[in-house]
């Protein structure tokens, strides 16, 4: 491809190679907003200092399964995709190398590589993992980033994010190991630069009410948030406001990822003890030649924020204890060593604090229980860390920084140049017009034993009487031969305290002074002591946890809870102090122990770890990730020292190309074979390019030179055990195999399709089978049950009928039954009714009150009597027959006449109650029927009332 167009995508395929053609295609691209360039499969990235259109959700789907790279246009997309996609087919190891100097934009990278591969893989829909782990970055950007000269959002910390996945690409767990902060940021920050971000959010975005609960004032009055430049804390009311809601944001973020009330609320009010012991000041104490505090209000604060007792607090604050020969001696502190001690605890609490947020972070992020099994799971780490740094004033700090830079520098030439070289020269193959700067050297010089930097600066460090000028003579004296030293007077420097170092990436001066006292970087015993007898919780584990070979914080998990004094409520000290300073009678009763006896303790010194050993540690842990992975690089760019949009500067930008060897990378990438794959690996992955996949092939050499000459790859090279590929050769390799994939799933849907329609045939003609016997058989059960159901019809038909005749011969044989009974029930009645009239008779015949009747002649008495009795028997018996009939025949409405009941006859109407009485009254309530009283009854046996009558005297009158 032609240069000077800006549209190359990918530097090692243009036809002329040099610098000045390479920094005129960035320059050509950069105008264009087009940020990306590869350099063969590494990708390079130029900061914008601006938003740009390329992260949206038609972007993101772009780059989902890219094939090849060329394909679509540079991206840092691509490189996720590429990271994931390798690590589900390959089953490797991932990792995302992010390099660059500070403010070339590598954590904004870092942020756009997760949230990418997060949305690439597959993940369960029923937790909030995918979210958790993409608002980690800002969470701790806040408690890890700060302000510096060169960049705005600077990362203080280097974090590796390790992406564990199951071999189906699920994504189950997430885990941040943190290194190297720079804690020496919370009491002391460099001309034009700032504390943590954290600090500058609590105070613009916590309630009045809040702030005041922990007893904070305007962030302008308190020691670490002062800018040494003189200018405001918030520099207008832009900051301000940004500040305050990025801490609205930060709550958002604690709740997203788990954190509970209780834990943010103890977050703040430790950042509030940090405040208030860095605001403490001492005075010089003429009576013990110690020091007292002066302002002893502001230390009742902090020690009820940490849950102290102020007299024990100003105890370790102003006096020192050390073991000698197995005896503690304790002294008190002169005023630079009680403001050391001061900005130790300071520091310990915050880095304390800080890897207790990241230890929580990583179990809100690990999963309950394995998602993987016993099957080995694969992983993608991504490396962001604190870029090349050369300030005016460069300290420890920055040492520590460079010197992992070059680290990452050498990590970088190894995987790009070195380990190349060395295969070929294994292989058999023609290296030798690869060239590259090895700076190997220099990282003896730092990390050697015995006589390396680090080594020298520790042994200097256990000497109680060392100085930094002594360490400095020490470096002068081993050094002075190395051509990647130089002393004060080789710089030409009027400050003899420094000294220059040549890395990689030029050459940076460094003050000696502090180096000591930061690399002991321990606390006294008494105040450990102090903090581990806290009455909160968190301080005294924080304090009784172990600090790892790293220097990162792992609490004792055995350690039982107690129920402690909270630190979340603070109640405001009494002004209202004693006549004589707190602070000044310790002092003396310090004093007065010192002069009677030591304390005498038989515990032996423990071998504490230095700053400077925890470093190198944490170098060699890093770079054990590292090596375990296969590596995806991205080189960001800074463009300007200003941080301006549109600001290209050639040189800054050309010498960042040379040190970072994207020169040297874009020539390798050209001519070398940065691909190289075993036989057996490249005869199992690619054998059915020019194989049957059922064939057993061998894993040699003329194989695999069968299966690139089938694929129709030039420029490649076959070694003794491997094959050498260049970075497109492996994009050609799997878009051929795609292509035979997607051939093969052709035929496989062809072959089913087939297989699926006989099937089909197959099935429909047993159906039909079955549908034809399924009709026959429900036909006949269908005219059978027809059939059966009209026989049960008939029969039930038939049974109804029996039962009704059944029924109704029943009801007749019931009625005759009844008839009989009652007639027989009718005639013993009438019957009985007979003899008791014939007794009634007989009883009036002889009854002894005939005298009631008119006298009559004898002889007529006797005829008269003889014939009425006869006939009044048979008139009696006709009378009763006539009843009975009377009383069961019908009347015309179908009712049978009732015969009233009881025997009593009605008195007062002029019938006798003796006698016939009761005959006359059942004839006389029937008045239909009264003619029977004068057929059926006999008048002359009617007795009178009050009155003689004559049966004739009856008759002739009713006549």
């Amino acid at each position: 491809m032609e240069p000077g167009t800006g549209v190359v995508d990918d530097l090692a395929r243009l036809t002329d190679l040099n610098q000045h053609i390479i920094l005129q295609e960035l320059q050509l691209r950069y105008a264009k907003d087009t940020i990306y360039t590869y350099i063969g499969d590494i990708l390079l990235s130029v900061n914008p200092f601006k938003e740009l259109p390329l992260y949206d959700k038609e972007v993101v789907c772009q780059y989902r399964n890219v094939s090849v790279l060329s394909q679509v246009p540079p991206h840092i997309y691509a490189i996720a995709d590429r990271a994931f996609t390798s690590l589900i087919r390959n089953k490797t190891n991932q990792c995302c190398v992010v390099s660059g100097e500070s403010g070339a934009g590598k954590t904004e990278a870092t942020k756009l590589l997760v949230k990418h591969i997060i949305g690439l893989c597959r993940h369960d829909t029923n937790t909030d993992l995918h979210d958790r782990i993409i608002e980690v970055n800002p969470l701790l950007e806040a408690f890890g980033n700060a302000q510096t000269v060169m960049n705005q959002n600077s990362s203080r910390f280097g974090k590796f994010i390790e992406l564990k996945f199951s071999p189906e690409g699920y994504i189950f767990s997430a885990k941040i190991n943190e290194y190297l902060l720079e804690k020496s940021r919370v009491v002391r920050q460099g001309y034009g630069e700032k504390n943590f971000h954290i600090f500058y959010y609590m105070f613009a975005g916590l309630s009045p009410t809040r702030l005041e609960a922990l007893l904070l004032e305007n962030s302008q009055n308190h020691r670490i948030l002062k800018r040494t430049d003189g200018i405001a804390v918030y520099e207008n009311e832009a900051v301000r406001k940004y500040c305050e809601d990025m801490m609205k944001h930060l709550k958002y973020l604690f709740q997203v990822i788990g954190f509970s009330q209780e834990e943010d609320d103890m977050i703040y009010a430790l950042l509030a003890a940090i405040v208030h012991c860095a605001d403490v000041e001492f005075e010089v104490d003429a009576d013990t030649d110690g020091v007292y505090i002066a302002n002893e209000y502001t230390l009742d604060i902090a020690a009820g924020l940490l849950g102290v007792h102020s007299e024990d607090l100003i105890s370790a604050l102003i006096s020192n204890s050390s073991i000698v020969r197995g005896e503690t001696i304790v002294t008190l502190k002169t005023i630079e060593q009680a403001e050391d001690g001061r900005d130790a605890l300071a520091k310990a609490l915050y880095s304390r604090l800080f890897g207790w947020i990241v230890r929580q972070i990583n179990i809100l992020l690990s999963p309950k229980q394995s998602s993987c099994g016993t099957t080995a799971c694969s992983q993608i780490g991504l490396l962001d860390i604190a870029g090349f740094e050369n300030f005016q004033q460069n300290s420890f700090e920055q040492l520590c920084i460079n010197v992992t830079n070059e680290q990452l520098q050498f990590y970088f030439n190894q995987n790009i140049f070195a380990w190349e070289l060395e295969e070929y020269e294994k292989e058999g193959i023609n290296g030798s017009d690869i060239v590259f700067t090895n700076n190997k050297p220099l990282l003896d010089m730092f990390l050697q034993k015995p006589l390396g930097f680090f080594a020298l600066l520790d042994e200097e460090s256990r000497f109680p009487q060392s100085s930094d000028l002594s360490l400095l003579d020490k470096f002068n004296n081993h050094f002075a031969t190395s051509v990647y030293y130089l002393t004060a007077s080789q710089t030409k420097s009027k400050n003899l305290m420094v000294f220059a170092v040549v890395h990689y990436a030029g050459q940076v001066t460094y003050n000696a002074r502090g180096f000591l006292e930061k690399n002991r970087d321990t606390l006294n015993s008494n105040i450990v002591n102090c903090m581990q007898a806290s009455q909160s919780q968190i301080v005294s584990d924080l304090f009784t946890a172990m600090i790892t070979d790293t220097g990162t914080l792992q609490l004792n998990k055995s350690r039982p809870k107690r129920r402690m004094k909270s630190i979340l409520q603070c109640k405001r000290p009494s002004v209202v102090g004693s006549a004589e300073s707190l602070s000044r009678k310790t002092s003396r009763a310090i004093r007065q122990n010192m002069k009677k006896e030591h304390y005498r303790n038989d515990a032996s010194k423990k071998n504490i770890q230095t700053a400077g050993l925890q470093f190198q540690n944490s170098l060699v842990d890093l770079l054990k990730k590292l090596l375990d992975a296969d590596p995806q690089f991205i080189r960001c760019i800074k463009p300007n020292y200003f941080k301006e949009p549109d600001n290209f500067l050639p040189d800054l930008v050309l010498q960042q190309l040379k040190y970072t060897g994207v020169l040297e990378t874009t020539r390798i990438r050209r001519l070398g074979f940065p691909t190289r794959i075993p036989h057996l690996t490249f005869i199992d992955r690619y054998k059915v390019l020019a194989f049957d996949s059922s064939a057993k092939v061998d894993a040699t050499p003329v194989n695999c030179y069968k299966i690139l000459t089938f694929a129709n790859i030039h420029g490649w090279e076959i070694g003794k055990t491997k094959v050498f590929l260049k970075y497109f050769h492996t994009e050609q390799l799997n878009l051929l195999m795609d292509k035979h994939q997607a051939s093969v799933k052709v035929l496989q849907k062809m072959l089913r399709g087939y297989l699926a329609r006989k099937s089909a045939k197959t099935l429909r003609k047993s159906i039909a089978e079955q549908l034809t016997w399924s009709r026959s058989f429900i036909t006949n059960i269908g005219q059978k049950s027809v059939d059966l159901f009209i026989k049960m019809a008939n029969q039930k038909e038939h049974d109804y009928t029996r039962q009704q005749e059944l029924l109704i011969e029943r009801r007749k044989l019931e009625i005759q039954r009844k008839e009989k009974e009652e007639e027989e029930k009718q005639q013993k009645l009438a019957l009985k009714r007979r003899l008791e009239l014939e007794r009634r008779l007989a009883e009036n015949v002889n009854s002894p009150n005939r005298s009631n009747y008119v006298n009559i002649p004898s002889s007529q008495a006797a005829a008269a009597s003889t014939d009425t009795q006869s006939q009044s028997v048979d008139r009696t018996l006709e009378w009763s027959n006539r009843i009975w009939r009377m009383e069961n025949a019908e009347t015309p409405g179908g009712e049978r006449h009732k015969r009233p009941s009881g025997d009593g006859v009605r008195s007062g109407d002029g019938v006798s109650t003796s006698g016939f009485g009761d005959i006359p009254d059942l004839i006389k309530n029937r008045k239909s029927n009264n003619y029977i009283l004068h057929h059926v009854f006999n008048p002359a046996l009617i007795p009178t009332q009050g009155k003689r009558r004559t049966p004739a005297n009856e008759l002739n009158s009713k006549e």
